[in-house]
């Protein structure tokens, strides 16, 4: 009589190569990242005046790097501005030529995406807040400012705000 067996699936031809593959992958990709973080990620630019008011990712030998800009302004950065748990980055001034430069102690920064905000507030000019990807390492940033009236007013802490109106409602 003859004896059963199970059937067992065999495994497709290359199955192994491909997963052999993602793990190379994914070292690959871990050895960059640290790699990345050996060298120190910096943000730089320079502000200068015009109209629209933006920010523009250019890269490094872009001529409006090079051009005179306007020094004095104030400059914040936040890595992912929108989300539960902003990380501001150092306020910054921008030297007398309208150049400036931040460390950014963030893993993965310049490598990874990021959402970066950019705050920059001069007397005489509107205030400049916009949201955009972190650009990558290599490249800078031109920050244009309107002329006008600086209206910024800072963004307030919801919760806070919500606990406040609950203390005003309780003293009636």
């Amino acid at each position: 009589m003859p004896v059963s067996r199970p059937i067992t699936p065999e495994p497709a031809r290359g199955a192994g190569l491909r997963c052999d593959g993602l793990v190379a992958m994914a070292f690959a990709l871990l050895a960059l990242s640290g790699l990345a973080g050996c060298e120190s990620y910096r943000l730089a630019g320079v502000v200068m005046g015009g109209d629209p008011s933006t920010v523009v990712v250019v890269g490094k030998g872009d001529g409006r790097l090079l051009a005179p800009g306007l020094g004095g302004a104030t400059i914040e950065f936040t890595i992912d501005p929108t989300s539960m748990h902003p990380q501001k980055l150092a306020t910054v001034i921008a030297d007398d030529q309208g150049h400036f430069e931040v460390p950014v102690d963030v893993s993965g920064a310049g490598f990874l995406e990021y959402e970066l905000g950019v705050l920059c507030r001069l007397p005489g000019y509107r205030t400049l807040w916009t949201t955009l990807d972190m650009p990558a390492s290599g490249k800078r940033l031109v920050l244009v400012m309107k002329p006008g009236r600086d209206s910024y007013s800072p963004q307030k802490n919801l919760i806070d705000e919500t606990m406040e109106m609950g203390r005003q409602l309780q003293q009636r």
